[in-house]
């Protein structure tokens, strides 16, 4: 189905599609920007439940509730057997902004600095800090929209969201990594890479346009983008 357009900005449309079809982290599907639109907006959802993520949430909940019984004690020690309780989850205000990242750095990307976006998703997400940029005439006369995003939730949410496919660990320099295609489309249209970090998992993903012919896989696209920036993404 066609997106339809909803609203506009300059040089941008937001776009809303239709049968339930958006984006989890967003909750709208798309924009067109230069008259390109965005494969991942089109249609990214996560196919995870809340459900699925509220056993750790529950399991937060007894602990801390356990930790409150036993101030007297200290939390960070064993009980009745079971391993220490370590460190707890980070809020978004602790996350990585990824719209701090060097403008040279965004460059050498092919994205350009100047369309840096720093709502991505379309409305304000609890979990997300996000920025968006266009890389445009990066494969012949196509390109892609690079999104850099970082996250509340733990990498093993990201493994178990379906909408994700051929999940694995891959090297970035020095850097474990996780790469992995997003969406159904056949070939793939959007690759992301994740880091799993001390300021939440970062994440850089490669989004060809819509109306993109170029054969070049996403994950090549996303490979490189990413490899200009992993020097300035925290460990």
């Amino acid at each position: 189905m066609e997106p339809k357009a909803v609203a506009s900005r300059p040089s941008r449309r937001r776009i809303v599609g239709g049968s339930g079809c958006e984006d989890d982290r967003s909750g709208t599907v798309g924009y067109v920007e230069s008259g390109r639109l965005s494969t991942l907006g089109r249609c990214y959802r996560e196919a995870q439940s809340i459900g699925e993520a509220g056993v750790s949430v529950r399991v937060l909940g007894v602990v801390a509730g356990l930790c409150a019984v036993l101030a007297v004690a200290g939390c960070s020690e064993s009980v009745s057997g079971q391993p220490e309780v370590s460190g707890a989850p980070l809020t978004k205000e602790q996350l990585f902004d990824p719209c701090t990242l060097p403008e040279s750095a965004i460059a050498a990307t092919g994205a350009d600095p100047a369309t840096k976006d720093s709502n991505p998703f379309g409305t304000p997400r609890a979990e997300y800090i996000g920025c968006r940029w266009t890389a445009a005439n990066t494969d012949g006369r196509w390109g892609f929209f690079l999104r850099i995003s970082s996250s509340t939730k733990p990498i093993e949410d990201f493994r178990k969201n379906k909408y994700f496919r051929d999940f694995h660990e891959i090297k970035v320099g020095d850097r474990a990594a996780y790469q992995y295609y997003v969406g159904s489309d056949l070939p793939p249209t959007t690759c992301e890479i994740s880091f799993d970090t001390s300021k939440g998992v970062v994440s850089a993903s490669a989004d060809k346009y819509v109306d993109s012919e170029t054969g070049t896989d996403p994950c090549a696209l996303a490979l490189g983008a990413v490899s200009e920036v992993v020097d300035a993404i925290p460990r």
